[in-house]
């Protein structure tokens, strides 16, 4: 928000990129300000939008751009540069000599625009105010810029890896799609990785979380997270907000976890069941009974089903009675326990032969259900 952004500063605690955003989120209208040493730049923001920048940088200047870029020739340059005027400025002069037409030199001043703020992002240094106005001069040229896009693109750019983490507020930081988040990516042309690495934007997942699922280059996806997030295209889950998504996280684990274990349970059950009859649901039954005095509390009243699996309400209504620290933990000792209890009464009934059979059928049905989670 605007108002956690101080509007005067230095540099040394927050990034371009975080001013720019907060200006974007508020709609805020006023002119940013950069200055370091002799070097000054200006952003003009219009509601949030970026509508024009100036610098004072030689290199950044109008003509250094459209000559640099091949749009001028080098005596055209030279001869409109000697003509300039406070009351007339160079793109009218080049206009009028017929180097260039009006949309041309529009495109030209976008280009400067974009390579203004490009270098504003990779700044550190420096200090900044932004002056807040109901209308920006009428001298100032508006353009139409496509704002989220100008800012990726900028970010994108940034090579200092404690601006990204800055912005970021760390890697176990929990992003979720800001409101009107496919509106607004429809209107942000993205590359294939970019959408990849935006689409595991899920309000669950950490930072960390999502370069693992990427498995790519990590300081390239956090940059990439850091443009989304500074386009205004995610946002940062609260700490209140994310006590709930761990409530939502236990929920899924447990959910996920019983839905892994009952598909092996079941193909054991199956198995046995198959090999030997009612004897291997005998054998199960009394393992499972021997497992419940290790965890009383997570496997009360539970019993196998007619396919083998577990009640998956009743299990939840014991996990829940677990204290939150470690309950996972003891879902999943439990589990194991059943599932080794259950290949022992395989191996007692068929031998080893046929418990090692089961176990790589097991070691596939995970592996299948792995890759169903991945996509």
């Amino acid at each position: 928000m605007l108002e956690e952004i101080k509007l005067q500063g230095d540099l040394s605690r927050i990034s371009v990129a975080q001013i720019f955003h907060a200006l974007s989120i508020s709609k805020a209208t006023g002119i940013f300000q950069w200055s370091s040493g002799t070097i000054e730049k200006k952003v003009y923001i219009r509601q949030g939008r970026i509508v024009f920048a100036a610098s004072n940088r030689i290199s950044e200047r109008l003509g250094e751009v459209l000559f640099r870029q091949g749009r001028i020739r080098a005596a055209d340059f030279i001869q409109a540069s000697k003509q300039i005027t406070e009351k007339k400025r160079l793109g009218q002069i080049l206009i009028e000599m017929g180097a260039l037409s009006k949309e041309e030199i529009k495109a030209g001043v976008i280009t400067q625009v974009r390579e203004i703020i490009d270098s504003l992002f990779n700044e550190s240094q420096g200090e900044y105010i932004f002056l807040e106005q109901e209308q920006l001069p009428k001298e100032v040229i508006t353009l139409e810029i496509n704002t989220p896009e100008l800012i990726i693109a900028g970010v994108q750019r940034i090579s200092d890896w404690s601006l990204i983490l800055q912005t970021l507020t760390g890697i176990d930081t929990i992003l979720e799609p800001s409101a009107n988040a496919e509106q607004k990516r429809i209107a942000v042309p993205l590359s294939e990785e970019e959408k990849k690495i935006l689409q595991r934007v899920d309000g669950e997942r950490s930072i960390a979380d999502i370069c693992a699922v990427v498995n790519g280059n990590d300081f390239e996806t956090c940059r990439t997270l850091m443009a989304f997030l500074c386009a205004n295209l995610i946002r940062k889950i609260s700490d209140t907000e994310i006590a709930v998504v761990e409530e939502k996280k236990s929920s899924r684990f447990f959910e996920k976890t019983i839905h892994c274990y009952n598909r092996l349970f079941s193909y054991t059950y199956r198995y046995l069941g198959d090999k030997v009859g009612k004897l291997g649901d005998k054998n199960l039954s009394h393992y499972l009974e021997e497992i419940k005095g290790d965890y009383p509390v997570l496997f009360k009243g539970i019993f196998l089903l007619p396919d083998g699996t577990l009640a998956a309400e009743v299990l939840k209504e014991n996990f829940e009675q677990l204290g939150e620290a470690g309950r996972n933990e003891k879902l999943l000792s439990g589990l194991k326990a059943l599932l080794a209890a259950e290949l022992a009464a395989t191996r007692e009934s068929l031998g080893t032969t046929e418990e090692a059979f089961v176990i790589s059928r097991l070691k596939e049905i995970m592996e299948g259900m792995k890759k169903e989670h991945a996509q």
